[in-house]
């Protein structure tokens, strides 16, 4: 099986039984996302039931899906483990954003809409 048949098989896999799927009630926080580039749409709910993070990004980082911090407080209080990750200060536009994750200037993203 070569690299391509791979993701294939992922990808319909995935598709036939989705993971991490549904709502999470209550949620803190959610984001909407779409990837103009395949199509793919994204709802992120996030409760943290007043715990920290960390445990998040350690999940996010062993699964090697990329992220970044957003923080009021910059690089202070980030556990040694995430030294090396990308930190956005509090408060932060959104071409702030779009230009932490490599993402065009003219890319919507989230709720955003054209004028």
């Amino acid at each position: 099986m070569d690299l391509k048949d791979l993701y294939r098989d992922v990808i319909v896999d995935h598709n036939r039984h989705p993971r991490n799927f549904g709502r999470l009630d209550p949620a803190d926080a959610h984001a909407d996302g779409f990837n103009p580039l395949c199509g793919d749409r994204l709802t992120m709910y996030v409760n943290l039931d007043g715990e920290l993070v960390f445990p998040v990004a350690n999940v996010l980082k062993e699964r090697h899906l990329p992220f970044i911090f957003s923080t009021g407080y910059g690089r202070v209080g980030l556990p040694e483990a995430f030294k090396d990750y990308e930190v956005l200060s509090k408060p932060f536009t959104v071409e702030e954003l779009k230009q932490k994750l490599g993402i065009p200037a003219d890319t919507l993203i989230g709720r955003q809409r054209a004028a």
